[in-house]
C-alpha cells in the first residue's frame, strides 16, 4: 500500500508540471526558423571584422590617451619645478637683501669702511696683512672699489 500513494504523488506532480508547461510553451510561439550555415558564418565573419576594427580603434584611443596623460604629467611637473625655482629665487633674493642690510648696519656700527680699512694698518707682518685683507674685503660694500677708484682718479690726473 505504501507504493500506491507514491505512484499517485508522482503522477500528480507530473500532471501539474504539464499543466504549467503547456500554456507557457504555447505562449512563447513557434520556434524561430533556423538560418542556414552559410548565412551564420557570414554574420560571424562580419562580427569578427567589426570586433577587430573596434579593437584597433580602442588601441589607438588608448595610445592617444596615454600620450595626453604623459603630456599633462610633464606640464604639471614643469609647473611644480618652475614654482619651486621661483620660490627659491625669492628666498635667495630676500637673503641677499638681508645680508646687504646687515653688512651696512655692521659697517655703520663699527665706524664705516674707513674703520675696517684702518685695521689693515695695525697688521704685525705681511701674513697678518693678507689675513686681514681677506677678512675685510668681502665685508666692504661693492661700491667701495668705485669710491677708491674715484679717489685715486684726481691723483692720477694730476700726475699726467
Amino acid at each position: 500500500m505504501s507504493t500506491l500513494p507514491a505512484v499517485l504523488r508522482r503522477a500528480g506532480a507530473t500532471a501539474t508540471c504539464l499543466l504549467v508547461a503547456l500554456p507557457l510553451a504555447l505562449a512563447l510561439g513557434p520556434p524561430a526558423p533556423a538560418e542556414d550555415a552559410s548565412t551564420a558564418r557570414a554574420q560571424a565573419r562580419t562580427a569578427a571584422a567589426q570586433v577587430t576594427a573596434l579593437t584597433a580603434d580602442v588601441q589607438r584611443a588608448q595610445a592617444a590617451y596615454d600620450d595626453a596623460l604623459a603630456a599633462v604629467g610633464q606640464q604639471v611637473t614643469g609647473s611644480v619645478i618652475a614654482q619651486t625655482l621661483r620660490e627659491d629665487s625669492r628666498t635667495a633674493a630676500r637673503q641677499a637683501q638681508d645680508d646687504q642690510t646687515n653688512t651696512a648696519r655692521a659697517l655703520y656700527m663699527t665706524g664705516g669702511p674707513g674703520a675696517l680699512l684702518s685695521t689693515l694698518f695695525a697688521a704685525d707682518d705681511v701674513n697678518d696683512l693678507v689675513a686681514r685683507t681677506v677678512a675685510v674685503d668681502p665685508v666692504l660694500p661693492a661700491g667701495q672699489d668705485t669710491a677708491v677708484s674715484a679717489a685715486a682718479a684726481p691723483g692720477a690726473a694730476a700726475a699726467r
